[in-house]
């Protein structure tokens, strides 16, 4: 993948988590739709799943897309 690409999915990736993480809109987009769904019924999974999410889960999921 190239950079660009890497770069915008991270920017909107946070972007998503920032103003719908509750929704696990970010998710999604990011092509996790299980995760998605979880993050919809539990709250961002009462907000651990965000902070995981913040630090880690977004830039983890820019990179690989979701080759794990």
């Amino acid at each position: 993948m190239n950079d660009e690409s890497t770069t915008a999915r991270v920017i909107w990736g946070y972007l998503a988590l920032i103003t719908f993480g509750v929704f696990g809109i970010h998710r999604f987009m990011l092509g996790r739709p299980f995760t998605g769904i979880l993050y919809a019924c539990t709250g961002g999974l009462l907000g651990l799943g965000l902070v995981f999410d913040f630090f880690i889960g977004v830039l983890y999921m820019a990179t690989t897309r979701g080759d794990y």
